[in-house]
């Protein structure tokens, strides 16, 4: 079971929907060590760009972008193409 609001107390019947482990992980929240503030990316040194990871079927797939406000937008485009209606783009900070 799958809360939309991901409150895990808030059981009400229209919170809640069918999910699979793995469809259940996709809609977790921003994580709080996250420094770039948008779920799913962080500042790559090497490349001095932003990387944008989203995992999907137990792969990553994962693209640079020198701008931090594109790379929300993939971000969000990315986790909405590869998890439909479980994409949960967190809460920016």
């Amino acid at each position: 079971i799958d809360h939309l609001n991901n409150d895990r107390s808030d059981n009400h019947i229209e919170n809640l929907r069918e999910a699979n482990t793995q469809t259940n992980t996709y809609n977790q929240v921003l994580r709080s060590n996250n420094v770039s503030g948008i779920k799913g990316v962080s500042w790559n040194n090497d490349r001095q760009k932003w990387a944008v990871r989203v995992n999907h079927n137990k792969k990553t797939y994962q693209r640079y972008v020198q701008d931090l406000e594109l790379a929300e937008l993939v971000a969000i485009e990315m986790r909405s193409k590869l998890h439909g209606e479980f994409a949960n783009h967190g809460v920016r900070v």
